[in-house]
């Protein structure tokens, strides 16, 4: 054969390599970058999975909204919202009652059985991704060396939907790159995810948003949180868990808010659906909050 046409075909095929091609394959890769990303998830979990404890109990886990000033005008203030004055008593409360803040990443160790929390742990969780987390929460979390996690719906990073601002990217970058502090999904548009009919918009309302956040913040950003803690609705008597079972596809560790008492204790027990204590604008004083800490215990923490 001429050396020259011998020389021009391994040059070609050298191309095609290069390219991603592999000959025989009618041109085309063997596996797309978002069939990469999502084997490789797959990997991840199985690797990183351990056998679960027999029992698992999740820890006190606070969901904050808003941290915002006494003096905000009324009309400018959500249920959800909580002062400052408020969040500076709730964690001096937890301080002094000897309570260790851990990460939502402690938590999925745990559920896998490759952690043990202590029993006054408890987790700080913060939705919406409102500026008052990064303007009053922040300083004072990092003040005490204290630790949090942040669920953002990432179609409203930056906006300013009055009365309400949220945090930019460079501010969860900021966060993000705090060893005490982790900066996760919260969907993208932040809605009753019970609500939506199509798989295809549930997909990309619930995986897309780990997505934007991987690109964004880059890391692992495998743990979720359900906007207004729903994850499933009753059809004919029973539960659909649709939502569940696509959040299932794309996170390991989920959390809700308070949990169906007739809900089956598979779910309960799948590490989708973590019990939160919403943190609201009536619990104005230590009483209060000390009342909700043992009404979450009793309901969750005692087998």
């Amino acid at each position: 054969m001429n050396t020259h046409l011998i020389n021009s075909i391994g040059a070609l095929i050298a191309a095609f390599v290069l390219m991603g091609f592999t000959p025989g394959t009618n041109g085309t890769s063997d596996l797309s970058s978002d069939q990469n990303r999502d084997q490789n998830r797959d990997q991840n979990r199985d690797q990183d999975q351990a056998p679960a404890p027999a029992s698992f109990t999740p820890p006190l886990t606070l969901m904050f909204h808003d941290i915002v000033t006494a003096d905000l005008p009324d009309e400018a203030r959500a249920t959800s919202d909580t002062t400052l004055e408020e969040f500076k008593m709730e964690l001096d409360y937890l301080a002094a009652h000897g309570y260790q803040t851990i990460s939502a990443q402690d938590v999925l160790a745990a559920k896998r059985g490759q952690k043990i929390l202590d029993p006054k742990s408890v987790l700080l969780t913060f939705d919406d991704g409102y500026v008052g987390n990064f303007d009053f929460a922040y300083p004072l979390l990092s003040a005490r060396g204290m630790k949090a996690t942040f669920f953002v719906h990432t179609n409203w990073i930056g906006e300013h939907l009055r009365p309400k601002k949220h945090m930019t990217f460079p501010q969860l970058r900021e966060l993000a790159r705090n060893a005490n502090f982790e900066v996760y999904a919260h969907t993208e548009s932040h809605l009753d995810l019970t609500s939506i009919e199509s798989s295809t918009q549930l997909q990309k309302e619930i995986c897309h948003s780990r997505d934007v956040m991987e690109l964004e913040l880059g890391g692992d950003r495998n743990i979720f949180a359900y906007p207004y803690g729903k994850f499933a609705r009753k059809n004919n008597g029973s539960y659909d868990l649709s939502v569940l079972k696509m959040t299932q596809s794309c996170f390991d560790l989920a959390f809700a808010i308070d949990l169906p008492p007739d809900l089956d204790e598979q779910t309960k027990n799948s590490g989708l659906v973590m019990p939160r204590l919403a943190m609201v604008t009536t619990i104005t004083d230590a009483d209060i909050f000390e009342r909700r800490i043992k009404r979450f215990q009793s309901a969750y923490q005692s087998h």
